[in-house]
């Protein structure tokens, strides 16, 4: 998506396409980082952080350009700007996030490619935890 449009060779990056956006969204926020609590005591996935052979998604997914880094530095930020509908959850306030990203020096252009990915892995934390606590 991005090798089309441009954006990958423009600002530096060797984007997967939000992928690793979104899937990093979806591990923290879908209860990712409480697991580091307890990494060191599974068998077979702690982390090399713990003297382990496991990856941690905080690395695998960890974003390749420096847009994705910068996004994924105030994704608590951008977390806390949401839209709630009826059902819960329903996305995030993009003007806002907009907004914000530009403050953080980040393009309004290559932020509007990398917002749909962050909360696209919100939305699907959101929904693994809905499930998680039996509000489905």
């Amino acid at each position: 998506m991005f090798a089309a449009c441009g954006a990958a060779v423009a600002h530096g990056g060797g984007g997967d396409g939000g992928k690793r956006l979104r899937a990093l969204a979806a591990y923290r926020y879908g209860g990712g980082l409480s697991f580091c609590a307890d990494c060191r005591a599974t068998p077979g996935f702690s982390c090399a952080r713990f003297g382990g052979e496991g990856a941690c998604p905080e690395d695998t997914h960890a974003p390749q350009s420096v847009e994705g880094r910068a996004l994924a530095a105030i994704g608590a930020s951008l977390a806390h700007q949401r839209r709630i509908g009826p059902a819960g959850y329903a996305g995030l306030d993009m003007p806002a996030c907009l907004a914000m990203t530009e403050a953080q020096g980040i393009p309004t252009s290559v932020a509007a490619l990398l917002l749909p990915f962050w909360e696209l892995g919100l939305l699907q934390a959101s929904a693994r935890n809905r499930e998680t606590e039996g509000k489905s």
